[in-house]
C-alpha cells in the first residue's frame, strides 16, 4: 500500500505519512486485521480478516490530500479531531498542534479508513470504539510510538 498526498505536505506530515505506510505494510498490522473482530462493518460484517484485509489493504496506491483547518466556532467544544469528505482529510489546527507523531499517525490512519469506505457510530459507545477505523488508529498510534521511541 502507497499512500500518496494530492497536496503540498509539510516536512512533518510526509514524515506521518511515511510512519503510518510502514505499519500499514507490516506483517504485524496484516495479522492484526486478520484477528481482530470489528464492530459496525455493515455488510461487511460476515466477512473474516482475511477477507477484509485482500479486499481493503492490498491496492497498490491511496490518493488523498490532508490539510490543517481551522476548527469552526461550533466546533469549539466538540472532542473531534478531523473529517473526512471523500478523499480528502481535514484536521483541526488547535488539536494537530498539540498532538504526537504517534497521535498524528494514528489520526490519519483513522481518517484512511473512511476513505476506504469504513464508518462508526456518531455516538460515544462501546461499538464505536471496536469499530474498524478506531481500532487501526490505536493500532497504527502504538505501532509509531514504539518505532519512535
Amino acid at each position: 500500500m502507497k499512500l500518496l498526498p494530492t497536496h503540498k505536505c509539510t516536512p512533518e506530515q510526509y514524515n506521518v505519512i511515511t510512519l503510518t505506510e510502514a505499519v500499514l505494510n507490516s506483517v504485524d498490522f496484516k495479522g492484526f486485521i486478520w484477528r481482530t473482530k470489528f464492530t459496525e462493518l455493515g455488510d461487511l460484517q460476515d466477512c473474516s480478516g482475511q477477507d477484509l484485509y485482500n479486499k481493503f489493504f492490498v491496492n497498490d496506491e491511496y490518493h488523498f490530500s490532508w490539510k490543517v483547518v481551522p476548527r469552526p466556532w461550533y466546533k469549539r467544544l466538540s472532542s473531534v479531531v478531523g473529517y473526512t469528505v471523500g478523499t480528502n482529510i481535514f484536521t483541526y489546527e488547535p488539536r494537530y498542534k498539540t498532538m504526537t507523531i504517534p497521535e498524528k499517525a494514528g489520526h490519519l490512519a483513522h481518517e484512511l479508513m473512511h476513505i476506504l469506505g469504513f464508518s462508526h457510530s456518531v455516538q460515544d459507545c462501546p461499538e464505536r470504539a471496536r469499530s474498524l477505523p478506531y481500532q487501526v488508529g490505536d493500532y497504527v498510534e502504538t505501532a509509531v510510538k514504539l518505532m519512535t521511541k
